[in-house]
């Protein structure tokens, strides 16, 4: 990786900086104890993430790789002499001042059933992640997509035998512990078949808890199976083809090729966002693994469609196929992320509306505002957003309010 074509300081916002340190990650400083740091890491998320929570100026939560190697030739360097701060080795007189996340207290609590919440579910920036169901039968036939290490999760940082009720629990503990609006279920392939009826009576229980709900699974064949989830209350549905290039698709994905092909990820996307019609669809796609014009080209195609992009900078984690591939520069990656706000904005798509949602494994399309240099375009979609995102603090506090515990 070329280090030094980072974003920032060119770019002087915090999304400049969450961009650098997604593709970068962090070097930590003399004083800082790396074994306790490393402890706070629960699991490698999926193909995402594995390193620290940090909180950006502005208030934009990244999470920044430490342990894997290409983070030793990162520029910045964490400092914990005194209250933490970043620097860049081209500006080391000039300290940004950022925050740690805690580690959640929850983590050190058990369900009553005995598990460890921790290996039940994960705070990622301000909401929580749960796998949900076995594991992905990719990983059991060996055909796993190369970035990904959720097999390694397995048995090791996601129980294997969690249960609604540990589930549940886990969230209402949470709940009591910090803010929470939204809680994403996610899974991967099942050879025996997808227990629908199980995940629809838990999206019911987490609904009547008055949260916004997620939900994450490879494309389903049954449209009306998509339409009772609607029902059953998943807010946002999100789909991941991973790449827009068939190519691409082909190496990096080979048990998603032969089980469904990339075409059917991008059918079932075009479905729940229009034929269906859930208040939002996320289309997942990996920036640093194919060419940058084929990811461009797939934001371009999703916002065309009413989905929204979910561009995730590529990054080699250790127990990943790929975790000897160099990660991706930053400078090559901006253009994508600058797309993916042209063309949210253009296409008028939700973006931001959700309150008290902060993502730290992805840049989300209304951070990356704060790549595109003075901000004068887009007046009446700007407002149209502003007006949305009230609608949507009045309802969250609406759902609290009616699902809190009656006298």
């Amino acid at each position: 990786m070329d280090h030094g074509r980072t974003v920032w300081p060119s770019i002087r916002t915090p999304a400049a900086l969450k961009l650098d340190l997604l593709c970068c990650g962090l070097r930590l400083g003399a004083r800082c104890q790396h074994s306790a740091l490393r402890d706070r890491i629960v699991r490698n998320r999926a193909g995402l993430a594995s390193g620290l929570d940090v909180v950006l100026p502005g208030g934009l939560v990244v999470n920044a790789a430490f342990v894997e190697p290409h983070c030793q030739e990162s520029p910045y360097v964490l400092d914990l002499s005194g209250q933490p701060r970043l620097v860049h080795e081209d500006c080391p007189e000039e300290m940004i001042s950022v925050r740690l996340e805690p580690t959640p207290v929850w983590y050190g609590l058990c369900t009553q059933s005995g598990l460890p919440m921790r290996d039940v579910a994960s705070k990622q920036g301000s909401y929580l992640a749960v796998y949900w169901g076995d594991r992905c039968a990719n990983w059991t036939r060996k055909e796993q997509c190369h970035f990904c290490t959720q097999g390694c999760n397995w048995g090791a940082a996601d129980a294997i035998n969690k249960q609604a009720a540990d589930v549940l629990e886990t969230i209402d503990v949470a709940r009591r512990c910090q803010h929470l609006t939204f809680v994403h279920i996610n899974a991967g392939f099942d050879d025996a078949g997808r227990d629908v009826e199980h995940d629809l009576a838990l999206i019911r229980q987490i609904k009547r808890r008055g949260l916004y709900v997620g939900y994450q699974v490879p494309p389903i064949a049954d449209t009306e199976v998509y339409r009772q989830l609607k029902a059953a209350g998943v807010d946002n549905l999100s789909i991941c083809p991973e790449f827009f290039s068939d190519a691409a698709f082909k190496r990096w994905c080979p048990g998603k090729e032969r089980r469904e092909g990339r075409d059917r990820f991008y059918q079932a996307m075009t479905v729940a966002a229009g034929e269906v019609g859930f208040k939002t669809v996320n289309g997942e796609i990996i920036a640093g693994l194919e060419p940058i014009d084929e990811t461009i080209a797939g934001v371009r195609w999703m916002c065309e469609r009413g989905i929204v992009p979910t561009v995730c900078a590529f990054r080699p984690l250790r127990g990943s196929l790929l975790q000897d591939a160099p990660a991706p520069s930053p400078a090559a990656l901006l253009p994508a992320f600058r797309e993916l706000y042209r063309c949210c904005m253009q296409a008028g798509l939700p973006i931001g509306v959700a309150p008290g949602i902060r993502v730290a494994i992805v840049m989300t399309p209304d951070e990356a505002a704060g790549l595109q240099g003075p901000r004068a375009a887009w007046p009446v979609q700007r407002a149209a957003l502003a007006a949305r995102r009230l609608a949507a603090l009045a309802d969250s506090r609406c759902r609290r309010w009616m699902a809190r515990p009656r006298v």
